[in-house]
């Protein structure tokens, strides 16, 4: 099984080469202790996705666009699959001796 990074690929931006990715859950929490509770108890609320990818280059892709995303990590794994993700920021950036980046974050919206 390989863990590196090299060979993760992303469909979002297609034909773009990537240079990092990452997909966040998270849930609220949500504070159900009763005055006689020893000790705090919590139960979690809705689920909060984010992808994030940044690619090499400029893109077209622009925010409110809708696409299909799927983040297949070289370790065999398809986390971050998101049938219907709404692109939230487009952050495009370049420096001296580095290549221009766009990084692109996602979170689901439903189907259209």
């Amino acid at each position: 099984m390989a863990y590196a990074f090299n060979g993760t690929t992303q469909n979002a931006a297609a034909g773009a080469k990537m240079l990092d990715a990452s997909f966040t859950s998270s849930a609220e929490e949500i504070d159900i202790s009763g005055s006689g509770d020893p000790e705090k108890t919590y139960e979690t609320g809705l689920v909060d996705y984010e992808a994030s990818i940044t690619i090499i280059g400029s893109t077209t892709v622009a925010v409110g666009d809708t696409v299909a995303l799927s983040i297949d990590w070289n370790d065999e794994t398809a986390d971050g699959t998101m049938t219907n993700a709404i692109v939230t920021s487009v952050e495009t950036s370049g420096s001296l001796g580095s290549p221009i980046t766009s990084k692109l974050t996602l979170k689901p919206t439903p189907a259209a």
